[in-house]
């Protein structure tokens, strides 16, 4: 079993060393950061929960995350968002094949109010993202999967989020040669 799919289900030599799935995630994205997608490394997501299903991811509102006007800077919203979907998709990824591709095709963003402290972001299309890690695997074939990725101030109203994203999720199968099982 590799340390991805270690590190994204719970299981294995980590999740023995690392108590508790939290732990073996934190490393995970740790290690992502510095060495993957820097930018996440400098705003330093917390994973506040994730399973087949949902994420939720929280940011906190400091100097790093805010732009000149005193709110949650554009770019840390959107890398947000980013990281709350692919990780669904990485979760689901290592559970199928760890060769299956992601990128992100399109990105949508309606931004309903500022936000002006820490901010929580959550995807909950699990089962989307799953189905189309498992016909990406069994064609070979691209697959896009759109993914609606909501965004809450700290404090904020449950019924009015304060960003809505929209993303396209693209997935692959990355294997040199694929043929249909």
């Amino acid at each position: 079993m590799s340390l991805v799919r270690d590190l994204m289900t719970g299981e294995g030599l980590v999740s023995r060393l690392l108590p508790g799935k939290q732990s073996g995630l934190a490393l995970a994205m740790k290690a992502f950061g510095l060495f993957g997608v820097p930018m996440l490394g400098w705003i330093r997501p917390e994973v506040v929960e994730l399973d087949d299903e949902r994420c939720r991811l929280r940011i906190r509102f400091r100097r790093r995350t805010r732009n000149h006007v005193g709110s949650m800077y554009f770019g840390v919203l959107c890398a947000g968002a980013d990281l709350a979907s692919g990780l669904l998709a990485v979760r689901h990824a290592a559970k199928v094949n760890e060769r299956i591709g992601l990128i992100f095709k399109d990105v949508h963003g309606d931004f309903r109010q500022k936000v002006m402290g820490h901010c929580f972001f959550e995807c909950r299309d699990g089962a989307a993202i799953a189905e189309g890690v498992r016909q990406a695997d069994w064609t070979g074939e691209r697959v896009n999967v759109p993914t609606r990725i909501l965004v809450w101030a700290e404090g904020g109203s449950p019924d009015q989020p304060a960003a809505v994203f929209q993303l396209t999720l693209s997935l692959k199968d990355q294997s040199t040669s694929k043929a249909p099982r």
